[in-house]
């Protein structure tokens, strides 16, 4: 580029600097005849966008005018770089010219703070500032340069992690993303006041995270550690300015300076007088925040962290576990900090011990991406509100799925106050459709930016949150999302976990997760983290002490320290931390004992508001603590500020990605076993009077918050109230399928009953929390018991009701006789001429149950008067039920089956019964299709689909592939077919193994297996299903997968096998189940023949053909003319066979059965060829060109090989 003419005026002659942003070259600005510095910016580092921002930011430069900012010439673009035209200046930057003394260390400052003054008056703020962008020249005065030129962090750091550019001066809010302003040069001005009074960084460390990190959450040594002789008020100045949060920072430049200018004055003048600041507390001198010994952990973490979200595979999820102390959060924190320069989203919840609502993390998590500015719904042209808007250009999100969010985060009301809740489907279901509603906002975020969530002390998360997380987990692995999930966790609290310990366990079975299992240090990691603590080197006779008593643990070894300082046993002297001989210094002998001795040198008022605080919990709000605690508020106020200058609590503000409740002013606790410590220096007495005036202070400000209550209630020994409000938490649990937290609430409500009235009112819902976690002999016990409660109350409805679920959960074990021996029981059990809603539940209920144990008869009979009482009392939702179940039974004619079904749907659809109206939708689809009537089928089955959308499950979606895939086997379309199972591969890792719809995709697979020829694999995936069937005791699915299995088994010649199924079948269908009693008949008796017993294959056939005498159903017309081809062939009645084979053909033709089409014509050829009388030759070859055809339009690769073997053979 020397010598190259810019812009036909700048002359470049010669290179004096290069960096990241480009090179600097000395000029001549030909037209002024001037001496001008030319930085032209790099291209492929900035790429358009940067370009212009950057352009424009040193436009917005070029209108500052100063004697301490470099003049800006002129800006522009040439051959497709950048370049900024700006005075030249004679002199060295900061970095390489260091002041001499204090004095003139103060006066560039000034100089600096009153450019910073200039620019940030006029709307220009710096972005980059750091000694290399300050030039003093040779007289002395200070210039700033490069003024808007800093990139975002996110676009220095590399896909393998590393950073381009320093990261020693860089504000927290700009390494977040944030919005900057004037504060945050005054940060990175505080880094080089720090560097320039100490020749020391305040945040140092090798890797740039770790810089990064401690900018973020570790507060800097006060200057004075490093230069004892430094003045008190620039100390504190300098301190000020490397606050965290920029609302604590000095509130501007001019403050700023006029601080500097003060401190100056008295430096020079001994006589000056200025105000006393108050010095560092021995504690602020500390180093802490910085993440020691945990490398190893730190860079696996970092490569998940890359392939979770650059190249998303099968693990989603870091576990993070040890023992309380070990150091779990300081390791997090490193994580978040990668995710959060790296430009992700980081959503993050806690969950606290001493009982929290249902998904609390969850609803920590949603409140953030929900509740930022912008993030509303939209309305539409009618001004009805449609769906959720977000401000990070998330995606619409429709009202159905806001609705669910709420569910989970209840307090998000408040801004959709008239959003409607959705219609409930099934517990199952409606626990997955709640899961999917949060998953669609996570993956809608995560298409903007990789996503991070956080949940720390899962140990004490409930249920709900815990499968949430994992669903979530199982489908970034299906759909690739990038999006990590980091959990910690207390490994020795796994016993008394929710079900961590099963989740932890599913996680790893299935390859989802990363587990790092964080240890004690060792005597060389407690020596590093000692050295960093106090910024020196320690004595080996002070470490061997420190190392016995804590063994390693990183907490206790923080607190004892900690201890030792606030006793006064560790103490500075000279710039230096001093100690008596060890011999001399008694060390508190546990963690516990440690923290008791900090606080006992606390002011009295303030160990009693913190004694107060630990009764609340963790986490605690300022209103509850003043009103339990009865302390005046500027006392309290007090108490509250001593406790955070010892470093036991702090005051938790809301962030960019955290929401605190408008109103609250909340505190937490710097550790959980702080909370502990304080409650065990308690008598049991103190501790239940404050427990009891914490949960009437609770009761007051959140009488929703039953968790809690119930839990301080319990603890305070109210038993009445805490049975309440475990009752109510309970209820709530169950209401959004946290199953096994509403069962622990409600055993817990039952062990403090003191008489039998209420446990009925108990034992009902404990039976729901248990038939909702599949555990159906459990809740059938419950339900028993409480129906004895219940009966000696008189509350025969209720009993009714009971009986019903019952028999249901027997139903689901398999057991049909008990379900019906349960219903008898319940009905021989009501009063006489008994009319209850319940008692109509129960009829049905009755009714089914005879169904299901071959009695179509009496379930006629039983439905008929289930629906004479329910329509007596309106009951819209009994009466669907019964319509959908009395449109399967055999006793009414194929019209008043079609008729009650369209009548069930009629009553369900605006009701809003979702899983009765899908039900009768699948229902009647069956009844058409046997009818015929195969548009009008599918229609029905398109309809059951659409409501399962409506519902919300991505069971929904099963259900559409499982029709498309029968339909694409149907038509032998293999490659859609196989296309389509590689989808409900993927969907199933989404659904829970135990859901009775999972064997519907083995069974789809084994058909596809058989058709492309793996013949034994489909025998292996039916008899799995077989196998579910059976254990499930799903009769209805298990005749039906007789019927297919005996059919392959038989063409694989496996007769017997083929028999035993088959008969299975036979049984079954004859107790009105299945697809009906034709089908396994004409099967077998087609075994038979295939056996040589002709005349038991006479007789089943002509059962088969008696069981469908006046049926006009293409499909058992088909599959009954089949039979009767294939036996005759086995009888060498062969004419009547080739009749036969083509009425067969005839009928698979018209319902568009393309497969079994060819299939039978294949079998048609080879009867001919079996006969081999003179004309059956050229007959076979006709039906095998029309079977290749076929097979060839289906590419059917295996089939189609089959029949031209055939063909090669005439």
């Amino acid at each position: 580029m020397i010598n190259t003419l810019l812009n036909n005026r700048y002359h470049l002659e010669a290179e004096i600097g290069r960096g990241g942003m480009g090179v600097v070259y000395r000029a001549q600005d030909t037209l002024l005849n001037r001496s001008v510095a030319v930085k032209l910016l790099s291209a492929d580092t900035l790429g358009t966008e940067g370009r212009a921002r950057l352009l424009h930011e040193a436009q917005a430069a070029a209108r500052l005018n100063h004697p301490n900012i470099i003049t800006i010439y002129d800006a522009g673009e040439f051959e497709g770089a950048s370049y900024i035209i700006m005075e030249m200046l004679e002199g060295e930057s900061l970095y390489d010219r260091r002041p001499q003394d204090l004095s003139e260390t103060l006066q560039i400052a000034i100089q600096i703070s009153t450019a910073l003054e200039h620019a940030h008056t006029n709307g220009v703020i710096h972005r980059d500032l750091k000694p290399e962008n300050v030039i003093i020249t040779h007289d002395g005065t200070a210039k700033l340069t490069d003024f808007g030129l800093a990139r975002s962090v996110a676009s220095r750091l590399t896909v393998e992690g590393a950073f381009i550019g320093t990261v020693f001066y860089l504000p927290p809010e700009q390494a977040l993303g944030q919005a900057i302003d004037g504060r945050t040069d005054l940060y990175a001005f505080g880094v080089m006041l720090y560097e320039l009074v100490t020749g020391q960084l305040p945040f140092n460390a090798d890797d740039a995270l770790t810089v990064i990190s401690q900018h973020l959450y570790a507060p800097p040594l006060p200057p004075s550690n490093h230069k004892s002789d430094l003045p008190p008020a620039l100390d504190v100045l300098i301190m000020k300015l490397l606050q965290k949060n920029p609302d604590d920072r000095p509130a501007s430049a001019t403050v700023v300076r006029q601080k500097l200018t003060h401190i100056r004055q008295a430096l020079l003048s001994p006589t000056a007088v200025s105000a006393a600041e108050p010095p560092p507390s021995p504690l602020e001198r500390l180093a802490q925040g910085r993440l020691v010994g945990r490398e190893k952990e730190l860079a696996e973490a970092k490569t998940l962290w890359k392939q979770a979200t650059h190249d998303p595979g099968d693990r989603h999820v870091l576990l993070i576990s040890g023992e309380p102390g070990v150091g779990k959060t300081p390791l997090m924190r490193e994580i978040r900090t990668l995710a959060e320069v790296s430009g992700a989203m980081v959503l993050a919840g806690e969950c606290y011990a001493g009982g929290h609502a249902p998904y609390a993390p969850i609803a920590a998590m949603l409140r953030a991406a929900l509740t930022q500015p912008a993030r509303r719904r939209a309305t539409g042209q009618t001004g009805t509100a449609t769906s959720a808007t977000l401000s990070t250009g998330v995606p619409l999100l429709p009202d159905p799925i806001l609705a669910d969010l709420i569910t989970l985060a209840p307090d998000l009301r408040l801004l959709y106050p008239d959003l409607p809740p959705n219609p409930s489907y099934d517990a199952q279901a409606d626990q997955q459709r709640l899961f999917e509603s949060a998953v669609t906002l996570w993956g809608s975020l995560a298409e903007r930016a990789p996503l991070l969530l956080i949940v720390e002390d899962v140990h004490w998360a409930d249920s709900g949150t815990l499968d949430l997380l994992t669903y979530l987990a199982r489908r970034c692995r299906a759909s690739k999302l990038p999006i990590l999930i980091v959990m910690t966790y207390r490994d020795v609290e796994l016993d008394a976990a929710c079900c961590l310990d099963d989740i932890v366990y599913d996680l790893t079975r299935e390859q989802l997760v990363l587990r790092l299992k964080l240890n004690r240090f060792d005597r060389e990691q407690t020596r590093t983290l000692l050295n960093v603590m106090f910024q020196e080197t320690i004595s080996d006779d002070f470490l061997e002490a420190i190392y016995r008593e804590t063994d390693g643990n990183q907490f206790f070894i923080e607190e004892l320290c900690k201890a030792l300082v606030a006793e006064g046993k560790l103490y500075r002297q000279d710039g230096r931390w001093q100690r008596p001989n060890m011999a001399e210094m008694q060390l508190p002998q546990s963690v516990r004992g440690a923290i008791q001795a900090r606080v006992s040198r606390l002011p009295d008022a303030a160990q009693e508001a913190l004694r107060w605080a630990a009764i609340i919990g963790r986490e605690f709000d300022f209103g509850v603590l003043q009103q339990a605690s009865e302390m005046a508020e500027e006392t309290l106020i007090d108490a509250l500020e001593t406790a955070v200058r010892a470093q036991l609590i702090s005051e938790r503000k809301p962030d960019r990605y955290t929401r605190v409740r408008a109103g609250e002013e909340t505190f937490v606790f710097a550790h959980a076993l702080t909370v502990t410590a304080l409650r065990e220096s308690m008598s049991v007495i103190r501790r239940r009077r404050l427990h009891g005036r914490a949960a009437a202070a609770l009761a007051q400000r959140y009488p929703d918050d039953y968790e809690a209550l119930a839990y301080h209630y319990a603890e305070a020994g109210d038993i009445a109230n805490a049975r309440h409000y475990y009752t109510k938490a309970g209820h709530r649990a169950l209401a959004v399928h946290t199953n096994q937290q509403a069962e622990r609430h409600y055993h817990a409500a039952l062990e403090l009953l003191e008489g039998d009235a209420e446990k009925g009112d108990l034992l009902a819902p404990l039976g729901e929390a248990l038939f909702a976690q599949n555990r159906y002999e459990e809740a059938i016990e419950m339900w028993l018991q409480a129906i004895s409660l219940c009966r000696a109350q008189a509350h025969h409805d209720h009993v009714a009701r009971l009986y019903a679920r019952a028999a249901r959960a027997a139903w689901h074990v398999g057991d049909t006789p008990r379900g019906l021996a349960l219903c008898r029981e319940g009905m021989a059990g009501l009063p006489p001429e008994s009319e209850t809603p319940g008692t109509a539940v129960l009829l049905h209920e009755t009714g089914r149950a005879c169904f299901f144990n071959g009695l179509p008869d009496e379930a006629l009979a039983l439905c008929q008067q289930a629906m004479a009482l329910a329509e007596k009392l309106n009951l819209v939702d009994v009466q669907a039920d019964t319509l959908a179940t009395m449109g399967v039974l055999p006793g009414l004619t194929v019209a008043e089956r079609i008729a009650a079904l369209k009548q069930a749907i009629a009553l369900a659809e605006p009701a809003d019964l979702l899983a009765i109206a899908m039900r009768a939708h699948t229902n009647l689809s069956g009844q058409l299709k046997h009818s015929n009537d195969l548009e009008q089928a599918r229609y029905h089955n398109r309809r059951a689909v659409e409501l399962g959308q409506r519902a919300g499950a991505a069971l929904w979606k099963l259900d559409e592939q499982v029709i498309a895939l029968s339909d694409a086997l149907t038509n032998g379309e293999v490659v859609t077919a196989q296309t389509l199972l590689a989808e409900m591969r993927e969907l199933v890792q989404t659904i829970p193994p135990s859901h009775y719809k999972m064997p519907l995709v083995d069974m789809l697979a084994a058909w596809l297996a058989y058709q492309t020829g793996d013949q034994q694999t489909a025998v292996d995936l039916m008899q799995k299903c077989q196998t579910d069937f059976r254990q499930r005791g799903d009769l209805q699915q298990l005749a039906g997968l007789n019927n297919d299995l005996g059919f392959i088994l038989r063409e694989m010649n496996r007769l017997d096998e083929a028999e035993a199924t088959l008969l299975e079948a036979v049984e079954i269908s004859d107790r009105g189940l299945g697809t009906g009693p034709m089908a396994p008949r004409a099967e077998l008796a087609i075994v038979y023949a295939y056996q040589g017993r002709h005349e038991e294959a006479a007789a089943l056939l002509r059962q088969a053909e008696a069981l469908s005498s006046g049926s006009d159903s293409f499909h058992e017309q088909g599959q009954l003319n089949q039979a009767r081809a294939l036996i005759a062939v086995c009888e060498q009645r062969w004419e009547e066979a080739f009749a036969y084979f083509a009425t067969a053909v005839q009928y698979t033709e018209t319902i568009g059965a393309r497969w079994f089409q060819a299939d039978l014509t294949r079998q048609w050829a080879e009867a001919h060829l079996a006969r081999g009388a003179a004309t059956d030759r050229q007959r076979t070859h006709e039906l095998l060109q029309q079977s290749e055809a076929a097979f060839a339009a289906m590419q059917n690769a295996y089939q189609l090989a089959r029949v031209r073997a055939l063909l090669a053979e005439l």
